[in-house]
């Protein structure tokens, strides 16, 4: 009987010493996705606040002294813009208006603005992969118009 025991008390020793170093590597696992995985945020009014930069257009980055950068107001839900896209070298386009969010059951959360003279931005842009850092705008009519907007922290 006490050898029957001693087995017993073995074997649940080396069950338990199993348990626990299967859990050390499921939180070493979960540690290491955690440090990967990228999470995004929800697209609201609060996330995009602040000034941001676009840094890609329709996949390639932008070139030399080419800029587009375009601040968000949550509270008033109003933006500015300025750029020299489309304008003369040395010269640049300032607009300003309000901007909305609203959410397309198959196409997910969408912004579009219209500016002070009432008129529609060309395009609503699909906004994924929002994070602190960055987002992606993707034109709904035109769904190769894709731009990656960096924070300006300047």
């Amino acid at each position: 009987m006490n050898r029957f025991f001693n087995k017993f008390l073995a074997l649940f020793a080396v069950l338990i010493a199993s348990v626990a170093v299967s859990c050390n590597k499921m939180d070493e696992t979960t540690d290491k996705m955690d440090e990967t995985t990228e999470v995004y945020l929800d697209v609201t009014a609060n996330n995009i606040q602040g000034s941001w930069e676009l840094v890609s257009f329709k996949g390639e980055p932008l070139k030399g002294d080419t800029y587009f950068h375009i601040s968000f107001d949550r509270a008033e839900k109003t933006y500015e813009s300025k750029t020299n896209l489309n304008s003369i070298p040395g010269t640049y386009d300032f607009d300003e208006g309000t901007f909305q969010i609203g959410i397309d059951e198959e196409l997910g959360a969408y912004i579009r603005g219209i500016n002070i003279v009432l008129e529609e931005w060309s395009d609503r842009y699909i906004i994924t992969e929002l994070t602190r850092e960055s987002m992606k705008w993707t034109g709904i009519k035109d769904p190769s118009n894709i731009m990656i907007f960096g924070k300006n922290l300047k």
